[in-house]
């Protein structure tokens, strides 16, 4: 698992689509959840469209705030980025030890060099060991559905498939899963609950009591919390169940054809190992008891017009099994030359992929680096001085434990001697809306020209394509699109 650390080493920022979660584990650890608090919070300002639930949050930060307190009690500073350091370490561990936990799983059902391709398959592919560290709904989930996949792959310690009480503890945790945090995983209970009735694993009646008796639970929980922190009636899966996907609104972020998981986002979250897992579910009905509801649900996905590969992410273990099967099938079937000649191939396409999109990421936060940079401009600035930052600056890595030098810091970062505020309204519309602020983090620099003329330092760069030349023949294509602004 060396992987993980390596990657969480180079990507400590935070984009938009895990800015929920991450400022709402900021704002538990730095003021409680009392309700006087949570009027403060980051979401009471900036709602987005729909609400999302504070669980996962609540859970990660409970995790986090001992640690907290051990380091605050060994009188080591620490300083916001630290903090979210030690944030992504919280859920690169869940998500790996999830993943070690299937490998075993594995290893009973399937054999010791299955589990040891499965693992090394799963290390080599960049998707789900970059974004485990990260707090996206989805990957939040994922340690659940690991460990639901690993239960009804097989049970522990025996070599048969689980019994009925393991599988329903499987069902139960997937419905924890899809109630609280990802509702489409309940579009993979089908397919995989069909899965069992057929074979007789359990019955239809314990099987939807089970299913029923959990979603109750699950969803009396997620309401009375969730409802706590949003000071209003919500279920937050359900409202963006029917934002979504009954009023359609998904598709504003574009939509793309039915056959695009198949043909584009599986192939590029598995490479070669989804043609291994086809071929081992032809020779291994091990491999399709789970690869066939994995097709089941990613067909069932593909009626909605909005695709994007977070959305399927669950599946990639699952074919990460079948594939790993599939290799020992071609040494079965083959040969050991033909083996290791698929099974180096597969490993090398995975490292070189992933290498080229570590590399292209480096240049996705441009609003992380400029927080680093604006820390450094705060190093060496005395005085209060106020920011204000832009909702792109904000959604490319800006996130609120980024805040150099803040006014009342919380108590987990070491306080400084200069008091900066920070701000990040979208209802200033003119120029002269921005007069109050020392410095700006935009990525329209051209709007603030007459009053803010002066840019610090050089603009941060986003990832744009890859273009062919350089030393190792291909380099990313990076444009300048955030810039720190002084006021004149």
């Amino acid at each position: 698992m060396a992987e993980e650390p390596k990657q969480l080493g180079n990507f400590k920022t935070a984009n938009f689509e895990e800015s929920f979660s991450l400022h709402a584990i900021h704002d538990i650890l730095a003021k409680g959840f009392k309700t006087t608090a949570i009027q403060s919070f980051d979401h009471v300002q900036f709602p987005g469209a729909v609400p999302r639930s504070f669980i996962p949050a609540l859970v990660t930060s409970t995790i986090t705030y001992p640690v907290l307190k051990l380091l605050q009690a060994a009188s080591i500073p620490l300083t916001g980025f630290n903090v979210q350091i030690i944030i992504r370490l919280v859920l690169a561990i869940l998500n790996c030890s999830a993943l070690i936990f299937l490998k075993r799983r594995v290893k009973h059902a399937f054999g010791k060099k299955i589990a040891r391709n499965f693992i090394l398959l799963s290390v080599t592919q960049f998707h789900i060991m970059f974004y485990s560290s990260r707090t996206l709904p989805n990957m939040m989930a994922l340690p659940l559905v690991l460990i639901s996949l690993g239960i009804l792959i097989s049970p522990w310690p025996r070599l048969v498939f689980s019994s009925n009480v393991e599988v329903l503890e499987a069902f139960a945790t997937l419905t924890l899963a899809a109630v609280i945090l990802r509702l489409e995983i309940a579009a993979f209970i089908i397919p995989l609950a069909l899965d069992c009735l057929v074979r007789k694993v359990v019955g239809l009646r314990e099987l939807v009591g089970v299913g029923l008796g959990m979603g109750v639970v699950a969803l009396g929980l997620t309401v009375v919390v969730d409802s706590y922190f949003w000071n209003k009636w919500v279920w937050p899966e359900g409202m963006g169940l029917f934002f979504n996907v009954v009023e359609g609104h998904s598709a504003e972020w574009g939509t793309s054809p039915f056959h695009t998981y198949f043909t584009k986002l599986l192939p590029k979250l598995l490479h070669l190992s989804l043609p291994l897992a086809g071929f081992s579910m032809l020779i291994d009905r091990r491999s399709r008891r789970i690869g066939i509801p994995s097709i089941i649900f990613v067909t069932m996905m593909s009626c909605l017009g909005h695709k994007e590969w977070r959305f399927v992410v669950y599946v990639v273990p699952a074919f990460n099994v079948c594939s790993a099967a599939g290799l020992e099938g071609v040494r079965f079937m083959y040969g050991k030359s033909t083996y290791r000649l698929a099974k180096v191939a597969t490993i090398s396409l995975n490292v070189f992929l992933s290498v080229l999109t570590i590399y292209a990421s480096i240049y996705n936060y441009p609003g992380g680096e400029a927080a680093r940079a604006l820390g450094q401009i705060a190093t060496g600035t005395e005085g209060p001085k106020t920011v204000h930052v832009d909702s792109h600056s904000a959604m490319t890595g800006f996130s609120r434990f980024l805040h150099p030098n803040e006014v009342s810091p919380p108590w987990f970062i070491t306080p400084t001697i200069n008091e900066w505020s920070f701000n990040k309204s979208e209802t200033l519309t003119i120029p002269q809306d921005y007069e109050k602020f020392d410095y700006l983090v935009t990525s329209d620099p051209e709007f603030h020209r007459r009053t803010f003329g002066r840019v610090v330092g050089e603009g941060f760069g986003e990832f744009a394509g890859f273009g062919i030349g350089g030393k190792w023949g291909v380099y990313p294509r990076v444009r300048e699109s955030v810039w720190i602004l002084e006021k004149r």
